[in-house]
């Protein structure tokens, strides 16, 4: 005899009298033994199903206790998984270390890389789940890698969401190191470095008008994108809109193979200059910037500059109090070309004009009279 669904059934029910009971009970007798298989999977899930009842732990690695519904099949060695009951995006998958299903007390042992989202959640959906996989350190060429992965030896192979403070190692063993294709972004919100590489580092933007644009997020409105555009063998240096559908070129430089360039400027160009307040002796850093000197409340010497960026050309405004009668004199180095004296009538401007023309040597003029 088998109990099926509650009904108990005997061979006598298939054979009967005539030995032909089967054809009227064949059918009652299989939806019997299929309600008694969806009753016993049903059993089966609830076993291994459960929610906790008001229970808060944050959400984390190791041990982890939760009260969950009594009565449970959860044995140790399973894996679980436990899901915030209010967000699912907040998750603990863990090994089974102890449970008792008469009053709930449900262990795991949650290993690092097996969480989701965070917090502390108040109840919990708990259900069977498999071991999680290893993470490796690395992967075939040519396939995708998680966060912290390293790239060997391939060329062209695709990354996807790389986060955080995870990093990508590219190793020696393609022709490139990173591609990101037609109609592709590389996009870093910190600082990407490369370190510890003997060889020459470059990032090699290709295309027939290949664009690096630079975006300061906490800029004003339309101050935020800086852009080079190499158009026909020259840079363009442009000041790009936010929507990035209006430019103005500041800066084109052009070249003749790599012998010489030229550089053009979009406005007017602004030399950085410095204030220097006055003093009997003043030594300048041509590799700095221009300078404008405070009133000469008395005679001046410009000595020897502190550096001498060879080339360099610059200007030198002074002004005479309004006393006037202020002198300006020039240390060894310094070799004049023209006229070597200032407008010294009172509140006079004059203007010092240099061209760093050695290591050792500045040339200078002086036009004043303002």
């Amino acid at each position: 005899m088998a109990t099926f669904n509650g009904t108990d059934w005997t061979f006598a029910d298939f054979s009967g009298a005539d030995g032909y009971a089967y054809t009227e009970n064949w059918d009652p007798f299989w939806d019997d033994v299929i309600a008694e298989m969806d009753a016993r999977r049903e059993d089966l899930g609830s076993a291994l199903a459960a929610t906790s009842a008001t229970n808060s732990v944050a959400i984390g690695t190791g041990s982890k206790t939760l009260t969950i519904t009594t009565g449970k099949g959860f044995v140790a060695g399973m894996w679980v998984a436990a899901t915030d009951a209010a967000n699912a995006a907040n998750t603990m998958v863990g090994q089974v270390t102890s449970h008792v299903p008469t009053t709930g007390a449900l262990t795991l042992s949650v290993l690092a890389g097996n969480t989701t989202g965070g917090g502390t959640p108040s109840s919990w959906t708990i259900g069977i789940s498999g071991k999680p996989g290893p993470t490796p350190s690395s992967f075939p060429a040519g396939t995708v890698g998680a966060p912290g992965w390293a790239v060997t030896g391939d060329p062209n192979t695709g990354l996807a969401q790389i986060g955080g403070a995870d990093t990508i190692s590219l190793v020696a063993g393609g022709t490139e190191a990173l591609r990101a294709t037609t109609g592709g972004n590389i996009a870093a919100a910190g600082t990407m470095t490369a370190s510890g590489i003997s060889a020459t580092v470059r990032v090699d933007i290709g295309g027939t008008d290949p664009t690096l644009c630079m975006t300061e997020s906490d800029a004003a409105a339309d101050n935020r994108k800086w852009d080079w555009l190499p158009i026909n063998g020259a840079l363009n240096c442009r000041l790009v809109n936010d929507a990035y559908s209006a430019a103005y070129t500041w800066l084109t430089v052009s070249r003749v193979g790599v012998m010489s360039a030229r550089m053009a400027f979009g406005g007017p160009a602004t030399a950085k200059q410095a204030t220097v307040a006055y003093a009997s002796t003043i030594t300048l850093d041509f590799a700095s910037q221009d300078y404008v000197i405070g009133d000469l409340t008395g005679p001046l010497t410009l000595a020897n500059p502190s550096a001498y960026p060879v080339g360099q050309r610059g200007e030198i405004l002074v002004h005479e109090d309004g006393t006037g009668g202020r002198t300006v004199g020039f240390g060894t180095n310094w070799i004049k070309i023209g006229k070597d004296t200032v407008n010294s009538a009172a509140g006079k401007y004059s203007v010092i004009t240099y061209w760093v023309v050695s290591g050792s040597v500045v040339i200078y003029s002086i036009a004043g009279g303002a």
